[in-house]
Formats: structure tokens, C-alpha cells, sequence
């Protein structure tokens, strides 16, 4: 499965743009501008947003159902999104009423090969968390980022596949040392970090559990 994590910053209708580009089978997206893309609707059906459509959401990309390039097998791939969630950070920004959303949600591969007359069918399901961590600013709580991290985790479950990933806002190596104490508690392990700018501690983040990491960029 290719999954595209990405930060949009509010740019309006990147996430079409972005998804046009890398052709992922899944997109965790965090200040999305939901409003402003191709679809919405039926690619974005999990989402946690703001009236003006704003936060965070899981989608699907363009290539569902189609037969694998070079097979000569009958094989359609889809996947479908359900049990979907929503949860903010327990604390309001700083001088604010805004909270930091996160939207959760259970994607499920379904396989069908055919080849010399021989059925099979497997699924396969994989928890997805886009995170938008608690920012802030100025002070950059720490405590109040595990907070949110840890009301996310109340409501996953508790084993099984799932890749937790997004914008942590880990300001510090200690906030990215305590954000990762509380998902290796339940079985998560950090696997991928993105660079930012003249920062020396990432931002954005990428853990798995009961699942293997084949490559990232």
C-alpha cells in the first residue's frame, strides 16, 4: 500500500495536485482545504474539519479497481474506508477557541485474483490516524502534545495494524521522546521522520504497528 502524508498548509486544491502526482493508494492529509478539492466528497469521506473546511482527513486515490500493469491475471484491487472517527486535542490553542483535529478511520484492501480457475479473496485491514498535533505557540506545551496523543490512542485499537502519522508539531527532542514513549506503550514504533526547514528536530512523523515500512521519501 503507497500512503501519502502531507501537511497542505491550507493550499487550496493540493491534495488533488498531490495525489495526480504520486498516485497513492491512500493520502493523510493535515490542514487540508477540503472544500477547494476535486471530490471531496467521495475522496475525502473521512474527514474532521472546520466549517470552512479545514483540519485534517484520510482519502483514497484515483486508481481503484483497475487491473495490474503487465498481469496477465484478472486482478482488481479497491480499498474502502470505514469506522471512521474524529478527535480534537483536549487543549484550545493558545488566546484561541481553535483545537487541533485528528481524523481516524479503517481501510480495508480487498484482492480478488483469478488465474487458471482458481478463486481467492483476502482482506486486509489497516487503521489509519492523520494527526495534527497540539501546537502552542508560544510556549510549545509539551505535556498538552502527550495529552493529545493520548486521546487519539483511547479511541484506536488497542492491537492490530495501523500507521499513526501526520504533524506532531515535536518542537524539541523532548517532545518527540515523550510523543514516542506513549505509542511504543501500545506496540507503535517511529519509522519515518520529514525534514523542516532550519530545524533540527522534525515536525512530521510516521509510526507503525504490525506493519513493515518498504520505502519512504
Amino acid at each position: 500500500m503507497k500512503v501519502l502524508v502531507q501537511n497542505l498548509q491550507k493550499r487550496n486544491n493540493l491534495a488533488t495536485q498531490l495525489i495526480e502526482k504520486y498516485d497513492p493508494d491512500v493520502i493523510l492529509a493535515q490542514e487540508i482545504s477540503l472544500y477547494s478539492e476535486s471530490n471531496y466528497d467521495t475522496i475525502f469521506e473521512a474527514n474532521y474539519v472546520s466549517s470552512m473546511g479545514y483540519g485534517t482527513a484520510i482519502g483514497l486515490g484515483h486508481n481503484q479497481g483497475e487491473k495490474e500493469e503487465g498481469s496477465t491475471n484478472n486482478i482488481t484491487q479497491k480499498f474502502e474506508i470505514s469506522d471512521i472517527k474524529k478527535v480534537h486535542s483536549p487543549y484550545a490553542e493558545f488566546g484561541s477557541m481553535i483545537y487541533k483535529k485528528t481524523t481516524i478511520a479503517t481501510i480495508t484492501c480487498t484482492t480478488t485474483c483469478t488465474s487458471n480457475n482458481v478463486s481467492s479473496k483476502n482482506l486486509d485491514r489497516v487503521e489509519l490516524i492523520s494527526f495534527h498535533g497540539y501546537n502552542g505557540q508560544p510556549f510549545k506545551n509539551k505535556e498538552k502534545l502527550v495529552a493529545h496523543v493520548k486521546a487519539v490512542i483511547d479511541k484506536i485499537s488497542p492491537t492490530g495494524p495501523a500507521l499513526f502519522a501526520g504533524d506532531f508539531n515535536t518542537w524539541s527532542k523532548e517532545h518527540l521522546d515523550a510523543v514516542s514513549a506513549e505509542l511504543e506503550n501500545v506496540g507503535f514504533r517511529l519509522v519515518f521522520s520529514w525534514p523542516y526547514p532550519n530545524r533540527e528536530v522534525p515536525l512530521d512523523n510516521a509510526f507503525l504497528r504490525d506493519l513493515e515500512l518498504k520505502n519512504a521519501e
